[in-house]
């Protein structure tokens, strides 16, 4: 598997996103999109950084989501 397929699987897997839905949040078209995971076209350097910091992105707000709900726990607990 080439490494840009592989690249846009994985992120679509961690965010939970189709391709389509991938290449909407990218801003690019499905098309596009597509043309790199078969390789027809190189995966530009921009798209790489753009998906690798999208799925560190989500993590962070994930992370922070998961902490605030466990301090608004912790507060609930204590009245």
């Amino acid at each position: 598997m080439s490494q840009a397929k592989e690249l846009i699987k994985t992120t679509c897997e961690q965010l939970g996103y189709t391709q389509k839905q991938l290449a909407q949040r990218m801003k690019v078209g499905e098309t596009t999109l597509s043309q790199w995971a078969r390789g027809v076209n190189t995966l530009p350097d921009w798209a790489e950084s753009y998906m690798k910091d999208l799925v560190e992105f989500e993590a962070i707000k994930k992370r922070e989501f998961d902490l605030k709900n466990s301090l608004q726990a912790i507060l609930e607990d204590k009245k």
